[in-house]
This record gives structure tokens, sequence and C-alpha cells, in this order.
């Protein structure tokens, strides 16, 4: 492997890295935090609801609560894993600074072949591997997507992979949510146009 495709390699695996401990931090995130807004934000619409009994879509927003609540429960599920998720972010950091330390020296190297260098990958993958917990709450790819991209130092990184907003900056869900959207829009579009053609051309009362 000569040190071009070395360096893109080791990039591709500090951003399979970083983000895998930037996921496992947003599990952790979620599991602090969200259930404790859901309880607040709940107080807030009950104490709303008590102050405007006749709010219109009072029935919509405790329908809202409930769901949210459901999904706070399953969130409890996980509080006892919560101090493992925090504490596989950090060893995934340091892994990820491995790899760092390890990018800048094939870089600076004038070598040809990097044998060492590729056994060292290897072992810090396998490393990632053992340590990393596969099961990750709900949301937290997304919230992660944004550790990632928005809180992160990630030029070394984007310097081999070039990250795009489209294609890398922008979840994945989001793109199939807009999909959704562009396809309901054609849709109706459609469906007037059929519409209009049929109020047209077809005779009164026919």
């Amino acid at each position: 492997m000569n040190r071009d495709e070395l360096l893109k390699l080791i990039a591709t695996r500090g951003y399979n890295v970083y983000f895998g401990a930037k996921k496992h931090f947003a599990t952790y995130d979620i599991i602090e935090k969200l259930p404790r807004a859901i309880a607040l934000f709940g107080l807030l619409i009950g104490i709303w609801q008590l102050w405007k009994p006749d709010f219109s879509y009072s029935q919509l927003l405790s329908f809202l609560l409930i769901v949210f609540s459901v999904y706070s429960y399953t969130i409890t599920q996980y509080d006892g894993e919560k101090a493992d998720y925090n504490r596989v972010g950090k060893q995934l950091i340091q892994i990820h600074n491995q790899l760092h330390h390890l990018y800048l020296k094939v870089k600076s190297s004038s070598a040809s072949n990097f044998p060492d260098e590729e056994a060292a990958l290897n072992g810090l993958m396998t490393s990632y591997y053992d340590t990393a917990i596969s099961k990750q709450i709900l949301l937290a790819h997304t919230v992660a997507h944004f550790k990632f991209f928005g809180e992160s130092q990630i030029a070394w990184m984007d310097d081999e992979l070039n990250f795009t907003f489209w294609k890398d900056k922008v979840p994945k869900v989001y793109h199939f949510i807009l999909w959704i959207l562009v396809a309901v829009v054609v849709i109706i579009v459609l469906a007037c146009c059929v519409y209009t053609l049929w109020e047209k051309y077809t005779p009164f009362g026919g």
C-alpha cells in the first residue's frame, strides 16, 4: 500500500472511529437529558392547558405528550448503561487520537511502504471493534451527525475525504424525508392538474 492510499485509509478509519465516539456520546446525552426535558415540557403544557382549557389543539397536544412519554419510558431502559456509553465514547476518542498521530507520522514520512504503520492501523481498528457498543438509542445517529460536523476538529480527515454538505453533512434520514416531501408535492400537483383538466373538458353535469 502506497503513502496516499494509506493516508486515505487512516482518514476513513478515523472517521468511522470518531463518528462512533460521537454516537456513544449522543446516546449518553439522550439518556441523560431527554427524559428530563420531556418531563419539563409536559409540565409546561399541562399548566398551559389548565390556563387555556378551551385551546383548539389541546387534544393533539395531549396525544403528542403521550407519544413522547412512551419514548421517554423506552429511554429509561438504557439508564443503567449510560455510564458505559460515556466511558466507551472516551475510549474511542483515545483510539481516534492515536489514528490521528499515525496519520501525521505517515504523512511526514518519505518511505515507500509502511508495514509497521499498517499493522498499527489494524491493531487500533481491532481495539475499536472490541470496545464499541453496537446497540445505540433511537436518534443517536442523527445527533452524532451534528456533533461530528458541528463540534469537532475534523480538518485532517476532510483533507483526505473531502466532505460535502449534501452527501456527508446532511444526515441520510433527512435525504429520505426530503424525497418523501418531493413525492407528496408531485402527487398533489399532478392531482390538481388532473382535476383541473377534468373540470375543463367534462361537460357540466356529465
